[in-house]
């Protein structure tokens, strides 16, 4: 069985039973449960329950102990951190009403949501008109604002310690990431390089903006719209935050996918959201190594889904571009 095969082994309906029992107590009964496709890292499913407050939630549950990587520890734990700070965002995202890190019933952590109303966007995206595309990224630009307005006491996960310096921050996710190439046999010096690049000039840091919140990876595939609604779509809810942390906003997933929008697109983000362009020498020097930094995380994803060689490479052959960009600055 390959490592993939493990990672998103289905639950059997027994385990399932026990995990809801065990986050929710014996008088709550498992009816039904399905599946819910398009997640990359985490098994999700709808549940129907009895004897619950709530009828419907989400479980979500975490990969093994023995294939978490080290960069992608805790997860579901930090995203259970996040979602309070989200409550007041004007979009849906979900409540965590029980989540166990115990790993006591299955050698997974897992957590039971609320469920946010909405469909996902990109099946609606396709069906409507370009001009509908950039009405929602208004929207996404406004949603992406909210959450970056949110302040940190300093720059990290957000769950447990912070950092007092965002350099620190960057350099500990990039060994951490450098660390899990190199477990998966995957070439990690040109990660090594820029984490080498980030040590010595540290001060390009120091005067980043104040830490906060990102939200790690709220894009298409996390967003849902209002099925009813006549184009534009509306977007009702934000799910997945797990990957949130306390940093620069330019770093933020979210702002690296809107520089890659086609040209309508991306101003209309921008009418949403504000600029996106650095200003400045070390501006542009931070955005290098905040791609470097995205592109590790792709580079781990990919071997992880068994995606074909040129793909594998293809992310290799980037992240050597961006470090020569960076290494020229």
């Amino acid at each position: 069985m390959t490592r993939s095969d493990v990672f998103y082994a289905r639950l059997s309906d027994d385990v399932m039973r026990r995990m809801v029992t065990a986050a929710l107590g014996g008088d709550v009964h498992l009816r039904s449960w399905r599946e819910l496709h398009g997640g990359l890292y985490n098994l999700t499913y709808l549940v129907e329950l009895d004897g619950c407050e709530h009828s419907r939630l989400v479980l979500r549950a975490g990969p093994p102990a023995a294939h978490e990587l080290h960069s992608e520890s805790r997860l579901l734990e930090n995203e259970v951190a996040v979602l309070p700070l989200l409550a007041d965002l004007s979009v849906g995202v979900p409540q965590t009403i029980a989540y166990d890190g115990t790993r006591a019933v299955l050698d997974r952590a897992y957590a039971l949501q609320t469920v946010v109303d909405g469909e996902p966007a990109i099946p609606v995206l396709r069906r409507l008109s370009t001009r509908a595309h950039a009405a929602f990224y208004t929207q996404l630009g406004r949603i992406t604002r909210e959450v970056h307005a949110l302040e940190g006491p300093g720059f990290g996960a957000v769950l447990g310690a912070t950092h007092a310096r965002l350099a620190g921050a960057v350099v500990e996710s990039l060994d951490a990431i450098a660390a899990d190439c190199r477990s998966l046999g995957l070439d990690d010096r040109d990660l090594t390089a820029v984490t080498a690049w980030v040590d010595a000039h540290a001060e390009v840091f120091d005067r980043a903006p104040t830490p906060r919140l990102l939200a790690g990876d709220l894009w298409t595939p996390n967003l849902l719209v209002d099925p009813d609604a006549s184009a534009p779509p509306i977007i009702t809810g934000a799910v997945d935050f797990d990957r949130a942390w306390w940093g620069d906003p330019a770093a933020d997933w979210t702002i690296r996918m809107a520089h890659r929008l086609d040209r309508p697109d991306r101003d209309a983000f921008c009418e949403g959201y504000g600029a996106l362009e650095p200003t400045g020498h070390e501006a542009a020097a931070r955005s290098l190594v905040y791609e470097a930094r995205h592109l590790g995380a792709v580079l781990l994803e990919r071997s992880r889904l068994g995606a074909p060689r040129v793909r594998v490479d293809d992310t290799r052959a980037a992240l050597g571009a961006t470090r020569a960009a960076l290494e020229s600055v």
